[in-house]
């Protein structure tokens, strides 16, 4: 299907046209996704991972669409308007251009949203100098009359908007949350402006926190935490700094968070860990002072499929919980 605005630009007044034939644009009926009923059955069912499911669950936080909505129109009641009215009454030549990457992506979604709270505050007589247009890569974004905005739900690594941010000057970076690696990679882009609603903290770095130390797994001295974990979990965590937040409209994948910690046993995890059996065969004490029982392996020697794999996924109602709702076809052609 061709898309009306790829490779073009459609102002707030056209947004709006189409936005408003569209009656559940702001959807009302996403199911609860918070993880205490799931985690106390998780808990009850296997109580041998209870102690490390209940201390990973608490480190992460969970987003209600609704807070979603709420910072979203604090952000451009409190903060963005102000911006945007002041700059386009002192520069009658300016523009604001909002850019976004593919039309299934949620920084469309989350634009297209920011966009309708814009139309409700800001004077329709700078309507047509705010506009929506789809990134074209390689393009030179070197308008001196033109203000890039750069909106979505999160950033969790920053990666993917810096390098978004770096392709355009001066860009302004609206995000409903951030975590704090992102919004320390993010801020320090020369010229660029973050409006965000709140930064999560790094729940942990993975080779300084308690919570692998204590896995049910193993029992490790600290002097070889490092190099077993590494083993157990797969290398490139272990200088990550992580955040554990999740939304009611989307959970984040691997590329945002590790998924060995969401979905606990993960089975590439109990993979490692029955080769480890080899090395450490002999389940004591090793000569450099792993302590591993055995009956902790012997959990793992059952069928990985008898493990419920996640005790935050594990949702009737959440078949697939990487397809948010604005990734259906009739977000994704909200505007053909």
């Amino acid at each position: 299907m061709h898309y009306l605005i790829q490779n073009a630009q459609m102002d707030l007044l056209q947004i709006m046209n189409k936005l408003n034939l569209m009656d559940d644009f702001i959807p009302t009926d996403l199911p609860d996704r918070s993880t205490t009923i799931r985690l106390e059955e998780y808990c009850k069912k296997h109580p041998y991972f209870e102690r490390t499911v209940r201390q990973i669950n608490s480190m992460f936080h969970y987003i209600p669409f609704s807070e979603v909505l709420d910072t979203m129109n604090y952000l451009v009641n409190n903060e963005f308007e102000t911006i945007i009215r002041r700059d386009m009454e002192t520069n009658h030549d300016v523009k604001y251009v909002f850019l976004y990457e593919g039309n299934i992506k949620s920084g469309f979604y989350f634009s297209l949203l920011f966009l309708k709270h814009l139309s409700a505050v800001l004077d329709n007589k700078y309507w047509n100098r705010v506009w929506l247009q789809e990134y074209t890569n390689g393009k030179q974004y070197n308008d001196p009359n033109i203000q890039y905005v750069l909106v979505d739900d999160a950033s969790y690594s920053g990666h993917q908007m810096e390098y978004y941010a770096k392709a355009v000057p001066n860009p302004i970076i609206a995000l409903i949350t951030i975590s704090q690696e992102a919004y320390d990679r993010l801020s320090s882009i020369e010229g660029s402006k973050l409006i965000v609603g709140s930064i999560q903290p790094n729940i942990f770095a993975i080779e300084t926190d308690d919570i692998f130390r204590n896995l049910d797994i193993f029992y490790l001295s600290q002097g070889v935490v490092y190099s077993l974990l590494n083993e157990t979990l797969g290398s490139g965590y272990e200088e990550d700094a992580v955040s554990g937040f999740y939304f009611q409209h989307k959970f984040p994948d691997y590329v945002s968070i590790p998924q060995t910690l969401v979905r606990f046993p993960d089975p590439d995890v109990v993979d490692r860990i029955l080769t480890l059996e080899e090395k450490y065969s002999h389940l004591g004490l090793d000569n450099d002072g792993t302590y591993v029982r055995k009956e902790d392996y012997d959990v793992f020697n059952s069928t990985p499929q008898d493990f419920p794999f996640s005790f935050i996924l594990t949702d009737e109602s959440w078949d697939d919980p990487y397809t948010p709702f604005y990734k259906q076809d009739s977000y994704a052609h909200v505007l053909d």
